[in-house]
């Protein structure tokens, strides 16, 4: 796999942001692993879903373009987290996961206690294939997030009791902790 795109999708995926930021300011996260390599996609990283029950649509996004009618975003939006990479004319590639923005209380705020941060939690939880990974491009930190949503995969999964002994076998490979 890509790992630029996929560092993105857990940069993404792992932001914590004070209230009043629009998806605009957020698109970077996506996308600064594949600039460093020269690299970019030509389509928003994220747009909102559900707000009047249907997919692609405002009042917010996670994109580069500017909107009038763009708002900061707020707890209870939900959006997808999907960068890609396209090599013209040879083969293309997204991830797509979905995510719901949450507010955050911060065990020690000590620079303005009236701030109000907010994060990003998934709500899609299919574990990302292991074998695409190329574990020694992530950095810690994104590593320890992509341990993190794979043991939210399993505990997720298994909670609903609907899993075959094999299916359950199947998940707790996929979602074992990764190590480099």
């Amino acid at each position: 796999m890509n790992s630029f795109f996929f560092k993105g999708s857990i940069d993404l995926a792992d932001a914590v942001f004070p209230f009043g930021t629009y998806g605009r300011q957020l698109d970077i996260l996506a996308r600064q692993s594949l600039y460093k390599n020269f690299m970019n996609y030509a389509h928003s990283t994220g747009h909102g879903i559900g707000y009047f029950l249907s997919i692609h649509e405002g009042p917010s996004f996670i994109g580069m373009g500017y909107s009038s009618l763009d708002i900061p975003l707020t707890d209870g939006m939900v959006f997808s987290d999907e960068p890609g990479f396209y090599l013209p004319n040879s083969f293309g590639i997204r991830l797509e996961t979905d995510i719901i923005v949450k507010n955050y209380t911060l065990p020690n705020n000590y620079f303005n206690s009236t701030t109000e941060f907010l994060y990003f939690e998934p709500l899609t939880f299919v574990p990302f294939d292991r074998n695409l990974i190329i574990c020694e491009m992530l950095t810690k930190a994104q590593l320890n997030w992509l341990n993190w949503y794979h043991a939210q995969v399993r505990s997720t999964l298994e909670a609903t009791g609907r899993l075959d002994s094999n299916e359950l076998d199947y998940l707790t490979k996929t979602t074992e902790p990764i190590s480099c």
